[in-house]
């Protein structure tokens, strides 16, 4: 079977309008005569918020379906909720300004790409980093695959007001980029059970006026304390690890891309490293520190991402599945289905053909 790599970076493509922290976009929003009601802009229309200082964003049909919120929470915590499906290959550019982004994503993926930056969000993984204030990237949005997910700013100057932690308490480039505003390269955090549950609270909730702001305030931080806490202590673990050079962490990424494009003929550790360019150690280390996991878990992660996608979405047998995602056995694979989901293939697919959200699936008990 023939194995695509993922493009390096974002292509030269239909690109929006972002060009500004939301900050000033919210600011810039609310002096345009008639910000009482709807303000048309590049690629949607934008509408204030009642119950805070914020916005919502819808695009325009041919751009994309859905759109974004953004929600200025008490100072110096922020938060985006973004749900849409870009009908076409799209390119925005971000400038995040002088905060800590923890971007958790519910669902989907997209890529991240900048000067000197690269990295990428992925569905059951939080992407944490800071930038200079000024600084921009981009991220890149593939048409017709839905994105949802939950991005909390934190500003770097109220990090321990807001947040209740101190630098010290978090160590390593977290520590530097907050105490002395070195960037703070994009790093992966896989997600807990609980700070997944937390994302889709955040991403689904339907609360209305300062409800809606109390509540969204309180899970922006319980979101932010799950992942640092994860990142603190997987920083911890690699106290001992020998360091890691821009072109290694550089390795590790196409050792992963290696690893999720191979997933019917997976390569074992050995076969991995050799190909990635790194020493056994290296490798299961970097996977550690990097994406927060061990190879195995972070290969498991892919094939049951891959499996799900395949369930609801194809005609694929079963079995033709799991061979797909590198099982040679249909029942191990159902058991690794039904363990990572709640449900077995089978009965996901036919809940999916029902037009039942996975958010839904996820929240039904496994016996209905």
């Amino acid at each position: 079977m023939t194995h695509s790599s993922p493009p390096a970076a974002c292509p030269a493509v239909r690109r929006t309008s972002d060009n500004a922290r939301m900050s000033d976009m919210l600011a810039a929003a609310r002096q345009q005569e008639g910000w009482e009601g709807d303000v048309r802009t590049d690629d949607g229309w934008r509408r204030p918020l009642n119950f805070c200082d914020g916005f919502r964003h819808d695009y325009d049909a041919d751009v994309a379906t859905g759109g974004w919120e953004f929600i200025v929470l008490r100072p110096g915590l922020s938060i985006a909720i973004v749900d849409y499906t870009v009908n076409r290959v799209t390119v925005r550019r971000h400038r995040p300004g002088d905060n800590l982004v923890l971007s958790a994503v519910v669902s989907g993926h997209s890529l991240i790409d900048g000067d000197g930056l690269e990295g990428r969000l992925a569905h059951g993984y939080c992407t944490l980093y800071g930038l200079r204030d000024g600084d921009e990237f981009q991220t890149c949005y593939t048409p017709d695959q839905p994105l949802k997910y939950v991005s909390v700013f934190v500003e770097r100057a109220m990090f321990a007001e807001v947040t209740g932690l101190k630098p010290d308490d978090l160590g390593g480039d977290l520590r530097d980029f907050l105490e002395a505003r070195r960037p703070l390269l994009p790093h992966t955090v896989p997600l807990s059970g609980a700070a997944s549950l937390v994302a889709a609270e955040i991403a689904d909730n339907r609360m209305e006026g300062p409800f809606r702001g109390a509540f969204l305030a309180a899970k922006a931080v319980e979101l932010a304390c799950h992942i640092l806490y994860v990142r603190a202590h997987s920083l911890a673990d690699s106290m001992e690890a020998p360091a890691f050079t821009r072109a290694d962490f550089d390795r590790l990424r196409r050792a992963k891309a290696l690893l999720e494009h191979r997933l019917d003929e997976p390569l074992n550790i050995h076969q991995l490293a050799r190909k990635a360019g790194l020493t056994r150690q290296k490798l299961q280390l970097g996977f550690r520190l990097l994406y927060g996991d061990t190879v195995a878990r972070v290969r498991d992660k892919a094939r049951m991402a891959r499996a799900l996608e395949l369930v609801r979405a194809s005609d694929l047998s079963m079995i033709q599945i799991a061979l797909e995602t590198g099982y040679e056995h249909p029942a191990s694979f159902t058991r690794a289905f039904k363990a990572a989901f709640g449900h077995a293939p089978l009965t996901m697919r036919q809940l999916a053909r029902e037009g039942v959200s996975f958010n839904a699936i996820a929240a039904r008990p496994a016996n209905c």
